[in-house]
C-alpha cells in the first residue's frame, strides 16, 4: 500500500510560526502514519494467509511438495515476524505521538514556568523518537522500505530543532544564550509576531538596534552610537523628552556653505525686534521643580517663546518663518483593553492549586499618552539672532 510522504521539515531559517507549523505537522503525520502502518498490518496477515494456501497446493505436488512446504513455513515465519514487528511498532507510535501532543501542550501552557527547559527537551525527544520509530518501522516491512530515505532525512534536521528550541530552554534556565547575527530584516532576536524589530549583529563587534526592517541605532567597536540614516532621527521627541544632557563639549552643528543658501543680513525691522527681545532676558523657575523642591528648586536665564512670538509678531514679523521658534503638538494614545472573563483554579486530583485562576476584568481603555503641545527654543541660534541686534547698537553708539 501507498504510504503518505511526511510533510517539509522545519528549516533554522523559518520564522517562529513557520517552525511551529512545520513541527506541528510532524506530529500530526504521525498519527497518519499510524494508521497506515495497522492497515500494512492487515497487508502482511493477508500475505500470510496467502501463503499457507500456497504452501498447501504446493503439497499436491509429490516431487516439491517437502521443498515447497520448507519455503512456505519459512516464508509464513517471516511474515507473521513482520506483522508483530510492524504491530509493536504502530502501538509505539501511537504512544510516543500521545507523550508528543501532551509534551506540545504542557510547553504552549506553561511558557513562563520554572520548569519549561524540561518540558521543551521532551516536546524534541518525544518527536525525535517517534520519527526514530518510524524509520525501524520502514526497515522491518518491505512495503516501507521506500519511506525510510525521507525518514532518515530528518535527521539533518534534529540538530537545527535543537538550537532553536535550545534557546529557549537555555533562557529560561537562566543559561547563555547565543544568537545568529541576523538580518536588518530579519533580526536574531525579535519577538515572535513582529519579526522585523529587534538587535542584530551587522559585523564583528557590532550592535544594531532595528525597528520596521529598518536600521536606528549602531554602536560600532569603539563605542560609538550612530543612528541608522543620517539626518533623519530625533533623540527625543517634544512629549518624550530627555530630562538632562551630560557631555565633554557642546553639540557640533551643521554649517557647510555647500549646503545652505547665502547668509543674508538681517533687515531694520528684525534688528527692532532682536533689540527688544535682549530687554527681556531675565531668570525663572520651571514650575514643575517648584512642585518638587520648593524653594531649592534652580533659576535660570532665558525669555518664553511665547514673549518672544509677541514681539516678533508686534514688528510685522512670521514668528515660525525663524527656526529658533519652535512649536510641537501630540496626538492622544489610546489602547482599547477588552473584557476578560474569570478562570478558575486549576486543581489536582486531590483538590491542590496546581495553576491560580484569574478574576474577571471589565473592558477598559488605557491613556498610553494624553495629547498636548508644547513650545520651545533653538537657544543657539536665538543667542545669535539678539547678538546681531547687539551688534547694530553698538555700531550706532560707535558712530554717534
Amino acid at each position: 500500500m501507498a504510504i503518505t510522504p511526511l510533510p517539509p521539515a522545519p528549516e533554522p531559517t523559518d520564522s517562529t510560526s513557520q517552525f511551529n507549523a512545520k513541527s506541528f505537522a510532524w506530529v500530526a503525520a504521525l498519527d497518519q502514519f499510524t494508521t497506515e502502518a495497522n492497515a500494512l498490518e492487515s497487508n502482511v496477515d493477508n500475505l500470510e494467509a496467502s501463503t499457507q494456501i500456497f504452501a498447501g497446493n504446493a503439497s499436491t505436488s509429490a516431487t516439491q511438495s517437502a521443498a515447497s512446504a520448507t519455503t512456505a513455513a519459512n516464508n509464513a515465519a517471516t511474515a507473521q515476524a513482520g506483522s508483530t514487528n510492524a504491530t509493536n511498532k504502530a502501538a509505539e507510535a501511537a504512544n510516543y505521538l500521545a507523550q508528543t501532543q501532551t509534551a506540545r501542550d504542557q510547553a504552549l501552557a506553561g511558557l513562563g514556568a520554572a520548569d519549561n527547559s524540561q518540558v521543551l527537551s521532551e516536546l524534541l525527544g518525544t518527536i525525535t523518537y517517534a520519527l526514530d520509530l518510524a524509520g525501524q518501522a520502514a526497515k522491518e516491512v518491505p512495503s516501507l522500505a521506500a519511506l525510510f530515505p525521507a525518514i532518515d532525512s530528518i535527521g539533518t534536521h534534529i540538530v537545527a530543532m535543537m538550537d532553536l528550541l535550545g534557546v529557549t530552554a537555555r533562557a529560561i534556565s537562566g543559561g547563555d544564550v547565543l544568537l545568529g547575527a541576523g538580518l536588518v530584516g530579519a533580526p536574531s532576536l525579535a519577538a515572535k509576531d513582529d519579526r522585523n524589530t529587534g538587535i542584530y549583529f551587522p559585523t564583528a563587534d557590532q550592535l544594531a538596534l532595528v525597528t520596521g526592517g529598518i536600521q536606528r541605532l549602531l554602536v560600532d567597536a569603539s563605542g560609538n552610537h550612530a543612528t541608522g540614516t543620517d539626518n533623519a532621527q530625533t533623540l527625543g521627541t517634544a512629549s518624550k523628552r530627555w530630562s538632562t544632557v551630560y557631555a565633554g563639549t557642546g553639540t557640533i552643528n551643521t554649517s557647510d556653505a555647500r549646503e545652505k543658501t547665502p547668509v543674508t543680513p538681517f533687515n531694520a525691522v528684525e534688528i527692532a525686534a532682536a533689540s527688544a527681545m535682549a530687554k527681556e532676558i531675565g531668570s525663572y523657575q520651571f514650575l514643575a521643580s517648584i512642585a518638587e523642591k520648593g524653594d531649592a528648586a534652580r533659576h535660570h536665564v532665558g525669555l518664553t517663546v511665547q514673549r518672544a512670538i509677541e514681539i516678533l509678531e508686534g514688528n510685522g514679523l512670521n514668528p515660525f518663518k525663524y527656526g529658533f521658534i519652535c512649536h510641537d503638538a501630540w496626538p492622544e494614545i489610546v489602547i482599547e483593553h477588552p473584557a476578560v472573563e474569570a478562570v478558575d483554579d486549576e486543581l489536582d486530583d486531590d483538590g491542590n492549586v496546581i495553576r491560580p485562576g484569574t478574576p474577571a476584568k471589565d473592558a477598559y481603555t488605557e491613556i498610553v499618552q494624553a495629547a498636548g503641545d508644547r513650545y520651545a527654543f533653538r537657544y543657539d541660534q536665538l543667542a545669535l539672532f539678539i547678538a546681531a541686534g547687539f551688534e547694530a547698537r553698538l555700531s550706532a553708539l560707535e558712530t554717534a
